[in-house]
């Protein structure tokens, strides 16, 4: 009865603590706000957004041999988008990337209130092979988001590609939002998700051994009392 209640109540709620006393989130409202402010101020040694602009129609009209953004033989806004969509990937991919990992060691703190029972490791199995967990969600994020900055590249491509210096007039038909590949995703295998839970497998291993060798201790006391 005391195995049951740690295992059922406190395990779980003892885990969530432990987690969020060792690794601490930062809130929605923080978190957008850090990745505006490193948009528009920079990264390190960036600049912000004015001094990068300098930075890209410098490097653009030396590129092209001309010296007014007119004269440019593609559209300015095209590479412009290109030019800020880059840096707003790179932003984004920093401060996703480091919550992700606070998300996992989070997971990891909370295996370790597995010592009341087994139902933290079978829970993170149960949701692994379900295709609910942490792991199967950023996989689905990075195919999304890899397909959205495709589709937008290829769309500022192709209104630098039309369009000349600092003209915007240019339009594509049906034809072209039409060959845009549709999104694909296909979920990762059975034997990934089990591999991105293995410290779970590892414990619940334990705990199977640990209730074998109490049932053989307890057998082998019933077969002397007999």
């Amino acid at each position: 009865l005391v195995l049951w209640g740690l295992n059922g109540f406190v395990a779980p709620r003892l885990g969530g603590a432990i987690a969020d006393a060792a690794v601490s989130l930062p809130s929605s409202a923080q978190f957008h706000a850090a990745i505006h402010h490193d948009i528009q101020h920079g990264m390190g040694e960036d600049g912000d957004t004015n001094t990068r602009y300098e930075r890209f129609l410098a490097s653009t009209l030396s590129k092209y041999g001309v010296t007014r953004p007119e004269d440019l033989p593609v559209g300015l806004r095209g590479l412009h988008l290109i030019a800020n969509d880059a840096y707003s990937s790179r932003v984004h991919d920093q401060h996703f990337g480091d919550l992700a990992q606070r998300f996992t060691k989070q997971a990891d703190w909370q295996l370790s209130a597995a010592v009341l029972g087994p139902l933290l490791p079978v829970r993170a199995l149960s949701q692994a092979l379900a295709g609910t967990d942490l792991q199967h969600h950023q996989h689905f994020s990075d195919a999304a988001e890899q397909y959205r900055r495709s589709f937008i590249d290829a769309t500022s491509e192709e209104i630098a590609r039309r369009n000349t210096g600092n003209d915007n007039s240019a339009t594509v038909g049906d034809d072209y939002w039409r060959a845009v590949p549709p999104f694909d995703y296909r979920a990762p295998s059975v034997a990934w998700a089990l591999a991105a839970h293995w410290k779970a497998l590892l414990v619940l291993a334990l705990w199977l051994v640990a209730a074998l060798s109490f049932a053989l201790s307890g057998f082998k006391r019933l077969t002397r009392e007999i």
